[in-house]
């Protein structure tokens, strides 16, 4: 049998929170290295400003305590799936915000007891 595959879900609310904020930073230091280096074709604002405004609007949301964990897949997840992990170094973070956002936090499908 396979290994299982690790469960990315953030533990509760809270972390994803950090989580959020913590893309939100990644992809502001991405956009100062890309407009440094302007040797990028495209330029950075191609695939981070839409990034940058889904989080941005993720975070509004995430603020009330009774965020509505589940259901589809958050709408930048196109672009995350088309950008490769060297142009996107804080992939792993938005995986693991998405798989949050539609899972809900790890515990929160345990059963009752």
């Amino acid at each position: 049998m396979p290994p299982a595959s690790p469960d990315l879900r953030a533990a509760d609310l809270a972390e994803f929170r950090r989580l959020i904020e913590q893309a939100l930073d990644d992809l502001a230091d991405l956009r100062d290295v890309m407009a440094w280096d302007s040797g990028m074709a495209g330029g950075p604002a191609s695939f981070l400003d839409p990034l940058e405004d889904a989080l941005h609007d993720l975070r509004q949301r995430a603020s009330a305590d009774d965020y509505p964990f589940g259901g589809d897949e958050l709408p930048f997840m196109d672009i995350v799936r088309k950008t490769p992990t060297s142009l996107l170094p804080c992939k792993h973070v938005l995986l693991r915000i998405d798989e949050t956002h539609r899972r809900g936090p790890r515990g929160a499908d345990a059963p009752p007891p």
